[in-house]
């Protein structure tokens, strides 16, 4: 158990050298609590429990992961249609442009054709 501390007290150290993490950082103080937490919390399971059991949540897990992929799939998905939000855009900016033109041109074909005839 007392070598166990020790090279856990070694490797939080080569992390903190390798990282920069200060004496005062809120990191090693929720390390600690985590630390405290394994110390004193024992997770045992029942020998009486059923393999069944260990299969379902298994199986919840397995389920839990892939919902997980997919979730960041769509989400990584979402993201690209957002940064294609500005070249639409600009494409549409371009689209009213030349209508903003067609209209002008047909404004003034049509008062030569109403001053020609009309007048």
């Amino acid at each position: 158990m007392n070598e166990e501390k020790h090279s856990f007290n070694e490797a939080v150290s080569e992390w903190r050298r390798k990282h920069g993490i200060r004496d005062d950082d809120s990191v090693l103080q929720m390390l600690e609590l985590l630390k405290i937490f394994f110390q004193n919390v024992k997770i045992e399971i029942p020998p009486d429990m059923d393999s069944i059991q260990l299969v379902t949540v298994r199986v919840s897990l397995q389920t839990l992961t892939q919902l997980t992929k997919e979730f960041s799939k769509e989400a990584r998905e979402l993201k690209q249609e957002i940064r294609s939000v500005p070249q639409i855009t600009q494409q549409l900016s371009a689209g009213r442009a030349v209508a903003f033109f067609c209209v002008a041109i047909a404004s003034l074909l049509a008062g030569i054709l109403v001053g020609k005839y009309l007048l």
